[in-house]
């Protein structure tokens, strides 16, 4: 019984994702550099940016939310797939802590398709878009997933074919 479920549960495809691109990181970067200024004036310099009390504790906060956590968000953010024979994982940790998954009963139709994420979803991450929900990390390219409920999905890889292949593979098998 123990290797039935363990075949079962055998990954036939594993890709994980992170925000490497260069640009992401200057818009990241960007924002510790005007964080640390504006922290800098207001607390050593004690020149407060001009709005009154609550301006003066918000600033702050929001320099150091935007200059350290969007940074750290970056570095730890990634996009794990995996696929078995039970289905479809997906989790962009840390926005999900765990993984969803889509049985294969749920797709209608699967295919590698070339998007581009800031037109068609308005950026990467988990979005929304006139084509369905979207997870995309890294690239332009992915697997559509129509499904039953008649929701569209995509799910952004840098290994699309191999992608499409294990989900044929664990199709076949069923």
């Amino acid at each position: 019984m123990v290797g039935i479920e363990s075949s079962r549960n055998e990954a036939l495809f594993q890709e994980t994702q992170r925000f490497h691109q260069p640009w992401i990181w200057f818009i990241a970067l960007g924002g510790v550099g005007v964080s640390c200024y504006i922290l800098f004036q207001q607390l050593m310099l004690e020149t407060a940016i001009e709005g009154g009390m609550l301006t003066t504790i918000l600033v702050p906060i929001i320099a150091v939310f935007a200059g350290g956590m969007l940074p750290v968000f970056l570095l730890v953010a990634k996009l794990s797939t995996k696929i078995t024979q039970d289905g479809i994982f997906i989790r962009l940790f840390p926005l999900n802590l765990s993984f969803r998954r889509i049985s294969f009963d749920e797709i209608t139709k699967y295919y590698i398709r070339t998007y581009n994420p800031i037109r068609e979803y308005g950026g990467r991450g988990i979005r929304k878009g006139a084509r369905g929900r979207a997870y995309t990390v890294s690239g332009n390219s992915g697997l559509q997933l129509d499904l039953a409920n008649g929701e569209s999905m995509l799910i952004g890889s840098l290994k699309s074919r191999c992608f499409a292949d294990a989900i044929k593979k664990a199709l076949d098998n069923q």
